[in-house]
């Protein structure tokens, strides 16, 4: 669990020095992984919206709204840079018309502490789940941007859901990461020929001649975090569930 931390770390302090350097994003792996999550997105029928609506003198927590059919979920802002990939002016809502809404986080920015509301007062009671998804990566000493690649194509580690403790009237997005234990199996061939296929010849030749599991340089990365939210009416037994997915960055 200390390497995962570790390692966790040190991948955000390369994301971070690639963004304070404004310098262009590695042109590998992490290309193709911004367009397939941008497609699933699409694909889902999200879509923005701009608003001229003005929060009030009041109002300290700045709001993302996200709509669903039958409910209303407000998460405090967090930064995805939706005007620089979507071309919105705006922020602060989210629509969908899937249970799903997907979120790509942004190095400088997270989603652990952030409050979160149903809007819909008739629900009083919020139950929150979490699972987990982890995926191999490599390190490497290519001269690029952030040298870290993540194989979202390969081998993949699932945690099963596990509920957040909250509390009614102050609702937070928490994780329950460090009660994880990952373990995905792969052998010294397996390893090479996804990182040839995943991250290219130049990170596979790094490695090729590696002969030891321990040797090749692998890490384990937390690819993605889905919340479920189940909100609850004790008065008619109604019953709500949707999901919140926050895709986590390997570059900027």
């Amino acid at each position: 669990m200390l390497m995962k931390n570790t390692v966790q770390l040190l991948s955000l302090v390369f994301l971070l020095f690639s963004c304070s350097a404004n310098q262009p994003k590695d042109k590998g792996a992490n290309v193709k992984m911004n367009a397939i999550t941008k497609k699933k997105a699409q694909s889902v029928g999200h879509k923005f919206q701009v608003t001229n609506e003005t929060p009030s003198k009041a109002e300290i927590v700045k709001w993302q709204q996200i709509h669903f059919t039958d409910l209303t979920i407000l998460v405090e802002e967090i930064e995805m840079s939706w005007d620089d990939m979507y071309r919105t002016n705006n922020d602060s809502i989210y629509t969908t018309i899937s249970d799903t809404a997907y979120f790509d986080l942004w190095p400088g920015d997270w989603f652990f502490d952030k409050a979160f509301k149903v809007a819909q007062m008739e629900f009083d009671k919020i139950e929150l789940y979490e699972k987990i998804t982890y995926n191999m990566a490599i390190n490497s000493n290519l001269p690029v941007d952030v040298p870290f690649c993540v194989m979202y194509d390969w081998k993949t580690f699932e945690s099963g859901w596990s509920k957040i403790q909250l509390k009614q009237d102050d609702l937070k997005f928490m994780s329950n990461e460090n009660d994880i234990r990952v373990k995905i199996n792969y052998t010294v061939d397996e390893f090479k020929s996804a990182v040839k296929e995943n991250c290219g010849i130049e990170w596979y030749n790094e490695i090729k001649y590696v002969k030891s599991v321990d040797k090749l340089r692998s890490e384990i990365f937390t690819s993605r975090y889905t919340f479920k939210i189940v909100a609850r009416n004790s008065k008619t037994g109604r019953v709500v569930e949707k999901f919140i997915v926050f895709t986590t960055p390997t570059s900027c």
